[in-house]
C-alpha cells in the first residue's frame, strides 16, 4: 500500500514534488487561517460589521486582480520559474510584516479590543487597515507566483496523467488542512473557548507562521526540468480527423478551434460560481457563531461554541478529500466532464437544501435543526469543492503549453469576483438576511452548470479511445473510399505509388474494412488488393 501521494514518488518530476510540498504546506496554513479565523478576527476589529468583512474581500481581490493577470502573461513570456521567485519573495514579505504587526497588537496594551475614535475616513480601526494591507501584499505576491507555478506544474506532468496527478495532491492537501481546524480548537480551548479577539490573533500568527517555509519553497522551482513534449496538449478527434484529410486532398489542414472553448468555458463558469460563493463564503463562520437573540432582527445566526465551529471545519477538509476521490472514482465511468457535473450538481442540491430549510424558518429552531443545516453544509462544501482537480487537469490537456500560464492568470479575475461578491454579500447579510444572501449564492452555482452541458458536447467521455479510433480509422468509411478513388484516379488503375500506399493504409487501418498492413509491400499491383470491391466504395461515396 503505497502511503505518500503518487507526486511525491522517486520518480516524480522535480517540480511535481515541490508543487506538492508548497501545496500541502499552505494547506496547513490555509486550514488555520481560512476556516474561520481570519474572517472572525477581521469581524472583531472591524466592530463586528459584516460589511467590512465583505469591504475587506474586496481589497484583497482588487490588489490580486493586476498582479495575477500580469504574471500569467509573463508566465507564457519569459522563464517560469523566475514569476515564481519574485512572487514568492512579496510574499514572504508581506507574511513576515503580518506576523510582527500581529504580534505587536497582541503585546501593545495600547491597542484595546474595541473599535474607538481611532477611524480612517469611516473605514474602521487602525489595525483594521494595517492588517488589510498585510494580507493584500500576501494576495499580491502569491497571486503573482499562482499562474506560473499552476504552468510549471502542467508542464511537469505526462499528457493524459494529469487528472489522476491533481487529484493526489487535492487529496492529500485536503487531509492536510484538516490538521488546522484542530490546532484552531486546541488554541480556543487553552484560552477559554470563547469568541475574543486575543484568541483569533493568536490563531492567525501561528497560521502566518506555518505559511512561511512554503513560500521559502517557491525559490527553487526549475523550467529546466518540466517537460518537453510528454506534456503537450491533446488534440481533439476532430482535429486528428481534419488532419488526415487535409492529408488525403493534399491541403494545409484546417484544425478545428473548439479546443479554445475549453477554457472559455470553465472560466465563465468558474467566475459565476465565484461571485455566487463569494457572498456568503465567508459569512459562514458568522453564522454558525452569531446569537440570533442579541444581534436583532436580521440575523439568523446558529449560535455555535468555537469549539463546534472548529469541529465543522474539522470536518470539511476531510470531505473535500472525499469528493475528490468520488470525483476520480467517477471519470473513466462517466468522462471527466460529465464527472464535473455530477458532482457539482449534487452539491449545488444540497445548497438547495440548506436555502429550503432558511426559508421554513428553521435556522434559528431546536438542536435536530442545527444538525439538519450543518449537514446540508458539510454536503454542498464538500461536494463543490472536490471537482477543481477535474477541471484543471482538462483546461490544461487541451491547452497549449504556450498559452497556460495567462488561462491560469485569469484565476485573479475569478478571485476578484469572489472577494467583489463578498463586499455585496455583506451588505445583504446585513440589511436583509443570511437566508436571502444564500438562496442567490444557489441560483448562481445552478447557473454556473449550464455551460458545462456544452462542453460535455465537445470533449468525449472517452478521450484516449475517441483519438485512437480518430487516427485509426479517419472520419469513417465515406473518407476511406474517397482517399482510394483519389489514388486510383491519380494512376489510372495503375500501381500505386509509396506515398499513396501510406495514405490508403493509413485510412484503412487495422479497423477498417480495407486490406492493410505488410500485403502491401508484396504485391506488384496494390490496387487490386487495396481497393478491391469497387461498388461498395462507390455505394459509400455516394
Amino acid at each position: 500500500m503505497r502511503i505518500r501521494p503518487k507526486g511525491l514518488d522517486e520518480s516524480a518530476n522535480h517540480n511535481v514534488r515541490l508543487t506538492f510540498l508548497y501545496t500541502l504546506l499552505t494547506a496547513l496554513s490555509n486550514g488555520i487561517l481560512f476556516t474561520g479565523a481570519t474572517a472572525l478576527y477581521v469581524y472583531f476589529i472591524a466592530g463586528k460589521s459584516n460589511a467590512k468583512v465583505g469591504y475587506s474581500e474586496g481589497i484583497f481581490g482588487a490588489a490580486a486582480l493586476v498582479p495575477g493577470v500580469v504574471g500569467g502573461y509573463l508566465a507564457d513570456r519569459t522563464r517560469r520559474d523566475r514569476i515564481i521567485l519574485f512572487g514568492g519573495i512579496i510574499s514572504f514579505a508581506g507574511c513576515a510584516a503580518l506576523v510582527v504587526l500581529c504580534s505587536t497588537l497582541l503585546a501593545d496594551d495600547g491597542f484595546d479590543h474595541r473599535v474607538t475614535d481611532d477611524r480612517i475616513n469611516g473605514i474602521g480601526s487602525w489595525k483594521f487597515l494595517l492588517v488589510c494591507i498585510g494580507v493584500s501584499v500576501v494576495y499580491m505576491g502569491e497571486s503573482v507566483a499562482d499562474a506560473s507555478g499552476q504552468a510549471i506544474f502542467a508542464d511537469s506532468i505526462k499528457t493524459g496523467a494529469r487528472d489522476e496527478i491533481m487529484g493526489e495532491l487535492m487529496h492529500y492537501s485536503f487531509l492536510l488542512g484538516a490538521i488546522g481546524p484542530v490546532v484552531n480548537l486546541l488554541i480556543f480551548l487553552a484560552c477559554g473557548n470563547d469568541w475574543s479577539e486575543t484568541t483569533l490573533t493568536i490563531i492567525v500568527i501561528v497560521g502566518l507562521a506555518v505559511r512561511l517555509p512554503s513560500v521559502l519553497l517557491c525559490f527553487w522551482f526549475d523550467d529546466n526540468l518540466a517537460l518537453d513534449k510528454e506534456s503537450e496538449a491533446r488534440k481533439l478527434a476532430v482535429d486528428v480527423a481534419a488532419e488526415a484529410e487535409a492529408e488525403a486532398a493534399g491541403a494545409a489542414a484546417k484544425v478545428s478551434t473548439k479546443y479554445r472553448s475549453i477554457p472559455i468555458i470553465y472560466f465563465v463558469s468558474d467566475i459565476t460560481v465565484f461571485l455566487g460563493s463569494g457572498m456568503s463564503v465567508k459569512f459562514f463562520p458568522i453564522f454558525f457563531q452569531d446569537n440570533p437573540d442579541s444581534s436583532g432582527s436580521a440575523s439568523e445566526g446558529l449560535d455555535l461554541s468555537p469549539a463546534l465551529v472548529m469541529g465543522i471545519t474539522t470536518l470539511l477538509p476531510l470531505g473535500y478529500s472525499l469528493a475528490t476521490k468520488f470525483g476520480l472514482f467517477l471519470c473513466p465511468r462517466l468522462g471527466r466532464v460529465y464527472a464535473d457535473i455530477t458532482v457539482s450538481g449534487l452539491g449545488t442540491l444540497s445548497e438547495g437544501g440548506m436555502v429550503l430549510v432558511g426559508y421554513m424558518g428553521l435556522y434559528n429552531g431546536s438542536n435536530a435543526n442545527r444538525v439538519l443545516v450543518v449537514i446540508l453544509f458539510l454536503l454542498r462544501c464538500c461536494l463543490l469543492n472536490g471537482v477543481s482537480n477535474i477541471q484543471k487537469s482538462v483546461i490544461f490537456d487541451y491547452v497549449p503549453k504556450n498559452q497556460r500560464g495567462v488561462w491560469a492568470g485569469l484565476d485573479a479575475i475569478s478571485a476578484v469576483g469572489w472577494c467583489g461578491s463578498a463586499a455585496v454579500g455583506g451588505y445583504l447579510v446585513e440589511k436583509v438576511s443570511f437566508r436571502f444572501v444564500f438562496f442567490i449564492t444557489f441560483s448562481m452555482h445552478v447557473l454556473a452548470l449550464l455551460p458545462r452541458f456544452y462542453l460535455a458536447t465537445i470533449v468525449p467521455r472517452d478521450e484516449d479511445l475517441a483519438l485512437q479510433k480518430k487516427k485509426e480509422t479517419g472520419s469513417g468509411p465515406r473518407k476511406v473510399a474517397a482517399a482510394v478513388l483519389a489514388a486510383r484516379q491519380r494512376h489510372g488503375g495503375g500501381c500505386l505509388s509509396d506515398a499513396d500506399v501510406s495514405l490508403v493504409a493509413r485510412f484503412a487501418g487495422p479497423h477498417g474494412f480495407l486490406a492493410s498492413g505488410p500485403a502491401f509491400s508484396s504485391v506488384a499491383n496494390p490496387v487490386s488488393v487495396v481497393v478491391g470491391d469497387f461498388s461498395e466504395h462507390d455505394r459509400l461515396i455516394n
